[in-house]
């Protein structure tokens, strides 16, 4: 599916957009939200490592969500 599409359908239905690709990122500042970004900035990470990461983040990524002015939280490893 194209990243346009996928960014329409998470607007729509309320979801935030969790990728590595920084397109979605692109597409945030330029539409704004919603929906919002969590942009992982890892490198190649296993799926555990990424799963390891959200958790760590996991503070940080439920007060991003809970305000609706930023489009983008960058988390790096």
């Amino acid at each position: 599916m194209p990243d346009i599409e996928i960014w329409r359908f998470a607007g729509e239905q309320e979801y935030c957009i969790v990728s590595a690709n920084s397109d979605f990122n692109q597409l945030a500042f330029v539409n704004g939200p919603p929906p919002q970004v969590v942009w992982l900035r890892l490198g190649t990470a296993t799926t555990e490592e990424i799963c390891d990461c959200l958790r760590q983040h996991k503070s940080a990524i439920e007060t991003f969500l809970a305000q609706d002015e930023e489009a983008v939280l960058e988390i790096t490893s």
